[in-house]
């Protein structure tokens, strides 16, 4: 007879059969003859007799011990926590502090998050932005405002559609244009103008520009796909936009050679060079 299997409250388990939300990643929240789970996507909390649970679990992502050691690491320095423990914890942060703004919750998505119009403005400030004919933004609800101020600059918005279904193009009309989902697929045309700049929502990042997405790694192929197709130059720099909540002390070491670093950090209050940072002569202004 097999032994039980050990459950830990905290445990990030991959079941075999995805949530009807899309969602294979759960985290533990009650142990017992039931377990209790949340979804790691949508949030659903189930509960599931135990050996029901042991069918389902095809693997654990994170134990509860390690993330409790992490989350006891004072500062953003969360020790050997793994890229989802530092997405879900980014996630819980935003949602408890009321720091998450539409949509909610947070959980799965780039997130939006209060004030980020404001740290969007801090665009205006970057050499790079200035001199762009043409920047690329994500489609992400946190980046709105930026698409809208490309164009009210007079710029090319380049976008990709969810889940890079394509690369389109948007060229100011002196109006107003709807940069939501739906604005793009009625004004965008296929994307031909150099990219100068690439502006990316982020999860989390840390201040040498190490950058975490929701897991999907659309915005690291989005930035690969135009370099590759000679749409952006090798030195193209990419901005991130974020809450002072999102920046942790240093991610490099879950980092591997497909993450792409972002060069500037834009939050309300300042802007960060991480560049600088790579080099050691980083500080924020």
């Amino acid at each position: 007879m097999p032994e039980p299997m050990e459950i830990r409250l905290g445990d990030v388990v991959r079941l075999r059969k995805p949530h009807p939300c899309g969602g294979y990643e759960w985290r533990v929240v009650r142990l017992g003859a039931d377990i209790g789970i949340k979804c790691l996507t949508c949030g659903r909390r189930v509960l599931l007799p135990r050996r029901t649970f042991e069918k389902r679990v095809k693997a654990f992502i994170e134990r509860g011990e390690e993330r409790r050691a992490a989350m006891a690491i004072g500062g953003g320095t969360w020790g050997s926590i793994t890229k989802e423990g530092v997405r879900q914890r980014v996630w819980e942060t935003l949602e408890r502090e009321n720091i998450a703004a539409f949509p909610r919750p947070c959980f799965g998505r780039i997130p939006n998050f209060v004030g980020s119009e404001e740290a969007t403005m801090h665009l205006l400030e970057l050499d790079e932005f200035k001199q762009a004919r043409c920047v690329f933004c994500a489609p992400d609800h946190v980046l709105k405002r930026a698409r809208d101020l490309v164009l009210e600059r007079g710029k090319v918005l380049a976008v990709a559609t969810p889940h890079m279904r394509s690369f389109l193009e948007i060229h100011p009309k002196g109006k107003p244009i709807s940069t939501n989902i739906k604005g793009l697929f009625k004004h965008g045309e296929p994307l031909v103008t150099p990219v100068d700049l690439i502006v990316q929502g982020s999860v989390a990042v840390d201040r040498f520009g190490n950058r975490l997405g929701k897991g999907k790694g659309y915005g690291d192929q989005e930035v690969a796909y135009l370099r590759e197709r000679g749409l952006a130059t090798p030195d193209v720099k990419v901005v991130t936009i974020v809450h002072e909540a999102q920046i942790l002390d240093d991610l490099s070491h879950l980092m591997d050679e497909n993450d792409i670093p972002v060069d500037y950090i834009l939050t309300l209050n300042r802007v960060i060079r991480s560049l600088d940072y790579r080099r050691g002569t980083g500080e924020p202004r």
